[in-house]
């Protein structure tokens, strides 16, 4: 299933209204899409790509961001690529060491995120020997993938605000020529994080792998949906049905 909020980058009282349906429920869907009414995911994941982390909180408001919490812990898992990735923190460390929207996002990874100051360009990425997307593709033996989109994204905060919580997977770091104004070489540009073995796992990314067709980028996307996937917990028997019985 497929959903756009705000095409035109304005919300609009339908957008809302649309949106609050489909994630907090309505008359004729009490629980929303993405969980069942005994509060089991119906999705084995949900993807959230790039536009104004901040807009979107604002417009899904407190009700909707705990029923995207209720998923995850229920076991649904996640997805986010740049804005997708920073509404899934639990804020924003600024570059001078504030942090911002702390009290709008997902907390869905207890850690901050930072921005990269980087638009309108593309970064490459290395995965470490041990990353769990390596399981799937090798990208041509050599662990990297090139030319990856990046407009404003983020990468995950380690320094003297927060460190990295605790279960954190570093699963690809940015290969960049550092600036004056962009400093990103070496920064965490993936990761992922599971809370415990009955929640969904999720899988951020500070750049914009999606909407490649072919090759190693469209690996790397598809890696990164198959590890969250692969996060899912193993489903519980809710009840047996017999022959003639209500």
């Amino acid at each position: 299933d497929y959903f756009t909020s705000a095409p035109t980058k304005k919300l609009s009282p339908q957008d809302t209204l649309r949106q609050t349906n489909i994630i907090c429920g309505s008359k004729d869907d009490t629980n929303g899409w993405l969980l069942y009414p005994d509060g089991a995911p119906r999705y084995r994941m949900i993807y959230v790509n790039g536009g104004k982390a901040n807009h979107h909180a604002l417009s899904l408001g407190e009700e909707g961001r705990q029923r995207i919490q209720e998923y995850i812990a229920a076991g649904g898992s996640y997805v986010g690529t740049c804005a997708g990735a920073y509404i899934a923190t639990k804020g924003s460390v600024r570059r001078s060491g504030g942090v911002s929207f702390a009290d709008l996002y997902w907390s869905l990874w207890p850690g901050y995120a930072q921005g990269t100051r980087l638009t309108k360009s593309s970064t490459a990425m290395s995965l470490p020997k041990r990353s769990p997307l390596l399981r799937y593709f090798d990208f041509g033996g050599d662990k990297n993938v090139a030319n990856i989109r990046h407009n404003g994204g983020c990468s995950a905060y380690e320094g003297k605000i927060a460190s990295l919580p605790e279960g954190t997977e570093v699963l690809a770091r940015y290969i960049f020529d550092n600036t004056e104004k962009v400093q990103i070489d070496g920064k965490i540009s993936v990761w992922g994080y599971k809370a415990n073995e009955q929640s969904g796992r999720v899988v951020l990314c500070g750049s914009h792998p999606e909407g490649v067709a072919e090759g190693e980028r469209l690996e790397f996307m598809s890696a990164m949906m198959l590890y969250a996937m692969d996060g899912n917990p193993t489903p519980q028997i809710k009840g047996l049905l017999r022959e003639g019985e209500v």
